[in-house]
C-alpha cells in the first residue's frame, strides 16, 4: 500500500509521517464525536431505559421465582 522506502528518502519525511498521523487522528476523533452524537439520540435519551427493561426481564424469569423456587425444594428433599 505504501511504500516506505520512498518515503524515506525524501527529504521532508518526518513531516509527511507526521502529517499522516495527524490525519490519522483526526478522522478517528471526528468518527468518535458521530459515535458519541449517535448514542446521545438513540440511546442515551432515555437513561437507565435499557437497564430497567433488562432488569424487568430477568426478575420476572429469576431463579427466585415462586414456580422456580417450589420445583427447586423437590431436588433437595425438602
Amino acid at each position: 500500500m505504501f511504500n516506505l522506502q520512498n518515503l524515506y528518502q525524501q527529504p521532508l519525511a518526518i513531516l509527511q509521517i507526521l502529517g499522516i498521523l495527524l490525519a490519522i487522528y483526526a478522522t478517528c476523533t471526528l468518527l468518535d464525536f458521530i459515535r458519541q452524537a449517535l448514542f446521545a439520540v438513540t440511546i442515551g435519551k432515555r437513561r437507565g431505559h435499557w437497564f430497567d427493561l433488562l432488569w424487568n426481564k430477568a426478575s420476572t424469569q429469576s431463579i427466585l421465582s415462586p414456580e422456580h423456587a417450589s420445583q427447586s425444594h423437590r431436588f433437595h428433599g425438602k
